[in-house]
């Protein structure tokens, strides 16, 4: 999940009907952290690739996933000069038919 000495915080985790998770956290070093989120199975290994939800040239963090069945909702905030705002992101985790390869969300 994590790129090579990465610091990895924040992280939290939504079910999915069909016994997988999305878990999403915050990486990277203070001041230059990014949101990131990936598919695991119900035995908790991964089953599809680490993705961005956040820009890589924005600071993001924190954040909260919503579940609803197939779909679901991440939301995070990003460093805005002085303030914060706050950014989301859908996702559709399809499920993977018998003996298919895991498609990613």
């Amino acid at each position: 999940m994590l790129e090579s000495n990465a610091q990895s915080i924040s992280p939290i985790a939504a079910g999915l009907p069909d016994g997988r998770w999305l878990v999403q956290w915050t990486e990277g070093a203070s001041g230059n952290r990014r949101v990131r989120a990936q598919v695991l199975g119900a035995n908790l290994e991964p089953v599809s690739d680490a993705m961005n939800l956040s820009q890589e040239t924005v600071n993001a963090g924190g954040g909260a996933l919503w579940a609803a069945g197939q779909t679901l909702v991440s939301l995070f905030l990003i460093r805005n000069g002085a303030g914060h705002e706050l950014w989301g992101a859908s996702l559709q985790c399809e499920r993977a038919e018998p003996g298919a390869q895991e498609k990613r969300p």
